[in-house]
């Protein structure tokens, strides 16, 4: 019902923390670029410094992303790690 009730709204409040000038895939949020488009504040909307902030904060996301799945990669040349099998403790010579 709450459903049927949304999708026939007049007005949709973004409450929430999560709004659709930031996050441009929430529900709803097609509709809110539709109108967003034919207001004199569409560019700055766009461009303000909040979704600059955001593109930033996407972008280093993503080189975040990039750097992890480089160093997750089995390096060629590079032999496996040789020595006790793990789990078991050191035989003698520690410090007493």
């Amino acid at each position: 019902m709450a459903i049927k009730q949304l999708n026939n709204a007049y007005i949709i409040h973004f409450a929430a923390g999560r709004k659709p000038w930031t996050e441009p895939t929430l529900p709803h949020a097609d509709k809110f670029w539709k109108y967003a488009r034919k207001t004199p504040f569409y560019e700055a909307i766009l461009f303000g410094p909040e979704a600059k902030k955001k593109r930033e904060e996407a972008e280093k996301s993503q080189k975040t992303e990039e750097t992890v799945k480089q160093f997750s990669k089995p390096q060629q040349g590079i032999p496996p790690q040789q020595g006790r099998p793990q789990g078991r403790p050191p035989q003698g010579g520690g410090r007493r």
